[in-house]
């Protein structure tokens, strides 16, 4: 029963995550710069010319009234310029079971993204993996300016590879973009879909208008042959919607199917900016919609390059918004402080409420307070290279702390987590560099 239970928690914990794409649990820093986005050596706190690392995931968690440590690892391969090849999970017979495969060109462009998973299948008591494989792929095109045009994926389930995306271009700026064919289900990690409430199942194009090269307008179109809009969807994982409440499953959109001519106009978006080319206002409109939220207005202000105020106005005249203030201690600290604002248009004034205060230093460290009714409820202190080393929740009297080791290189080889002074993860990394 205890082993049931504990393949049922791994199968719950591995679709959450996989799905809701939560960070790597082997650490990502905070305030790091992930444009570079999943696959690239910083999402997985990694610096340095990496080529390989095997990581052992140590975790203690708690079965009826027993601990038991559950370990994985997992073995991951980049190239030269710190971009994901190969990664692979280590079963129980130390075997390697390919994860993820990546093919890039000589600009490291991804062209092909491989994905597998084995199938899992639900028992009486329990959900257990087979040895059968679900495979997802994605395969790409650029221009001659290395912008992406087409972007196509398919899963086991398919035969053939159809279109999601298609970017056409002008002076090098984005013109239009079109999202297509995103009723098919893609996951290939559980028995369920999760899908929301349709809205998001739709084909959208969205059209791009510049004035000296500063974007001022984005309108957004939405298919309404098949339209999904609030719809309550049952599904058990085939490749398309098995069940959903007024309206009828679409056909897969071809790549030669350019026929818009039943979309209408959902969203459009006006934007404002400075001199500099900075964002002043923006105000987006969702027509056939009768939410307050459906037409919103965001003002902008400014200290130096960093955002001092953001306000929101919707179209009942409720506002909210943010409000920023950094302050130089002295020459080797810097404090930021966030507000929560909201009000009404009138006689009702405003709330202020704190909600975080940063305190950095100039070695790299910092520490985050976090606020409730102006009292701080949780405090968080990170090192000198932004990684947590102290979390402390004030409103349950816990206690987080997080203990490294690293290499040369400054990549950390060990990571210790204490709950409460009880070891809760251990996570241990070699790293192989070229």
């Amino acid at each position: 029963m205890i082993m049931k239970k504990i393949l049922f928690f791994f199968f719950l914990l591995r679709f959450c995550l996989s799905y809701s794409q939560i960070l790597d649990n082997n650490g990502n820093k905070p305030n790091e710069d992930y444009s570079k986005g999943y696959g690239y050596k910083t999402y997985f706190a990694l610096v340095g010319k990496v080529k390989e690392t095997e990581v052992i995931n140590e975790l203690t968690i708690k079965i009826d009234s027993s601990f038991e440590v559950v370990s994985s690892k997992v073995k991951r391969i980049f190239n030269k310029n710190g971009y994901l090849l190969k990664e692979y999970r280590v079963q129980k017979d130390s075997s390697l079971f390919l994860k993820e495969e990546n093919i890039f060109d000589a600009k490291d462009n991804l062209l092909l993204k491989s994905q597998y998973a084995k199938q899992w299948k639900r028992t009486k008591d329990s959900v257990i993996s087979t040895n059968d494989v679900n495979s997802y792929q994605e395969k790409y095109t650029y221009n001659s300016e290395n912008k992406l045009l087409t972007k196509y994926q398919k899963t086991n389930k398919q035969k053939d590879f159809y279109i999601s995306q298609r970017n056409t271009y002008k002076d090098g700026k984005l013109l239009n973009k079109e999202d297509l064919n995103n009723h098919i289900e893609t996951s290939i990690y559980g028995f369920v879909m999760c899908k929301g409430d349709g809205y998001s199942l739709n084909d959208f194009i969205t059209k791009y208008d510049y004035n000296n090269d500063v974007l001022i307008r984005t309108e957004t179109y939405i298919d309404t042959s098949v339209r999904y809009r609030d719809t309550i969807i049952t599904v058990h994982l085939p490749d398309t919607i098995l069940n959903n409440y007024k309206v009828k499953i679409p056909i897969i959109r071809k790549d030669a199917d350019k026929d818009f001519s039943g979309f209408e106009l959902e969203i459009e978006e006006n934007f404002q900016h400075n001199i500099e080319g900075r964002l002043l206002s923006s105000k987006k409109i969702k027509h056939n919609s009768n939410y307050p939220l459906s037409e919103n207005e965001n003002f902008y202000e400014y200290w130096g390059s960093k955002e001092l105020k953001t306000i929101s106005k919707n179209k009942n005249g409720y506002i909210s918004g943010r409000l920023y203030e950094y302050k130089i201690i002295n020459k080797d600290t810097l404090l930021h402080k966030s507000w929560y604002l909201k009000g009404k248009v009138g006689d009702e004034k405003f709330e202020k409420r704190l909600i975080s205060k940063y305190i950095y230093n100039s070695d790299g460290s910092y520490i985050l307070n976090s606020y409730r009714d102006n009292k701080i409820d949780r405090t968080q202190l990170y090192n000198m290279k932004k990684h947590l080393i102290e979390y402390r929740d004030l409103r349950n009297n816990s206690l987080r702390q997080i203990n490294y080791k690293y290499d040369n290189n400054g990549n950390y080889i060990e990571k210790i987590t204490l709950q409460n002074g009880v070891i809760k993860e251990k996570i241990t990394r070699k790293i192989s560099y070229y």
